[in-house]
């Protein structure tokens, strides 16, 4: 039996009256909303904190090639005028 955990927000009311609409819209109560709107959140923002943390070490990793902005821009300046090199 899985076990469930309480917590209290605060909302303003006129995103409690969008919640509410919500739910009886689905036929659900307004737990599965909230359940449903901080898992989705919190998998997008959980998936964007382990990348930045992959991408920063990977920056301060020994290996790492670093190119000078002016060369970047140069590169993708020329992609632009001709996109099929």
């Amino acid at each position: 039996m899985q076990r469930t955990a309480s917590i209290n927000v605060r909302i303003d009311p006129t995103t409690r009256q969008r919640l509410d609409r919500l739910a009886e819209a689905l036929n659900r109560p307004r737990s599965y909303i909230v359940e449903s709107a901080l898992a989705a959140y919190l998998e997008v923002n959980e998936w964007q904190i382990q990348a930045i943390r992959s991408a920063v070490a990977e920056a301060d990793s020994p290996s790492a090639e670093w190119m000078d902005h002016d060369d970047v821009m140069a590169e993708w300046k020329a992609k632009l005028e001709d996109p099929l090199e």
